[in-house]
């Protein structure tokens, strides 16, 4: 791929190529399915799945109830990101932080999620406005998106978690 996509983050794509891919879905239901590499996958429209197996990877659902995984890995950091008007999403494995990576230096600083056309103000108010699912998950709000952060409790999210994009 000679044109890299332009992307809210910049994510070394053009000084740090590697290998990657970069997967776009529709406006119906996707399942992307990434690689052991970094992968940039964009849902679109649609209830879609997106599944990043290792590697940074970037993951956008789009519009639609997106069902989101980075992988797991906490020793490499995910972006997942969200404009107002997703739908209700879930993030299955988000890792804020790698416990093991605090020794290393410098460490991984963890998956962050990017509020796309954000402001600190946005920031503010989805880190104060958490609530969370029956079962105890966080849930963020965003606009009129919602995102479940599975295996995350609400009073366990903070504002560093969030890059603006």
């Amino acid at each position: 791929m000679s044109q890299i996509p332009s992307s809210p983050i910049d994510y070394n794509f053009d000084t740090d190529p590697g290998k990657f891919t970069f997967q776009v879905g529709s406006n119906n239901s996707d399942f992307l399915l990434g690689t052991d590499d970094r992968d940039y996958l964009l849902g679109k429209g649609g209830d879609d799945i997106l599944v990043a197996k290792g590697g940074r990877d970037y993951l956008e659902g789009g519009n639609g109830d997106d069902w989101l995984s980075g992988g797991g890995d906490s020793m490499v950091e995910d972006r997942f990101a969200f404009d107002k008007n997703d739908g209700h999403d879930t993030i299955t494995d988000f890792v804020p932080q790698c416990e093991i990576c605090i020794l290393i230096f410098p460490g991984p600083e963890g998956d962050r999620i990017v509020l796309l056309d954000g402001e600190q103000e946005d920031i503010d108010a989805v880190t104060k406005g958490v609530t969370e699912t029956p079962a105890g998950d966080a849930v963020l709000h965003y606009g009129e998106t919602d995102i479940t952060l599975a295996g995350i409790e609400a009073s366990d999210v903070k504002a560093d978690w969030f890059l603006l994009g």
